[in-house]
């Protein structure tokens, strides 16, 4: 045939009539690359409640104190704790300069919530970088489904999309923010099932 010779368009008819386990590309005339994308498969699913991430230990000169006690600690050292909320969900961002226990302060709010029973899914992000959250977010998923994604990308979005939906109470906390524009298109959403919380030494007009 030559090579300037238009390729013949056959009819073709794809079906499967009985179970199928594992990969099945159907196809009729190929004219471009193709690509297969199969997850991998890491183990079982997790089972609720379950936490993704380390929470940090409480320091040795740490004082439990009421929640509202917790907060005026941070404001008392000139930083700010800002509650972020609307009829859907809560948030809170903990701003201000580094060593004055702002970790301290989401560690034992997180514990306090997670030993109440309060969240089935906690997960701690230590949010140095856009790649750290993003790989964090993977884990999670990874976790969660026991199905592995190539593309981190894409599993923190099916990770964000999954919190928005579901009617599992969770907790995300993200830890030691650097750069704002790190989480563009990676805070988590505010739901009636969540709880969110950030700790950075960024204003919380420098994170919208």
């Amino acid at each position: 045939m030559p090579h300037d010779a238009e390729v013949p368009q056959e009819r073709v008819a794809n079906t499967v009539d009985a179970e199928v386990v594992g990969t099945v590309l159907q196809a009729g005339t190929i004219t471009g690359g193709v690509h297969i994308h199969q997850p991998r498969t890491v183990g079982p699913a997790a089972v609720l409640p379950f936490r993704v991430g380390v929470v940090p230990p409480r320091a040795t000169s740490f004082q439990k104190r009421a929640a509202s006690d917790l907060v005026a600690s941070v404001l008392d050292a000139g930083d700010a704790a800002v509650p972020i909320s609307d009829s859907a969900g809560q948030a809170t961002v903990l701003t201000g300069l580094g060593g004055v226990g702002k970790t301290q302060l989401a560690a034992e709010y997180a514990e306090r919530v997670w030993a109440a029973g309060e969240v089935e899914l906690l997960v701690w992000v230590t949010a140095g970088s856009r790649e750290a959250i993003m790989s964090t977010y993977a884990r999670a998923v990874a976790m969660l489904t026991g199905v592995e994604d190539s593309d981190p990308a894409r599993s923190a979005r099916s990770l964000l999309e999954w919190l928005a939906g579901t009617a599992v109470s969770w907790l995300v906390v993200l830890d030691d923010v650097q750069t704002p524009g790190d989480l563009v298109g990676l805070w988590p959403p505010l739901t009636e099932q969540g709880l969110w919380g950030a700790r950075t030494l960024h204003s919380p007009a420098e994170l919208q």
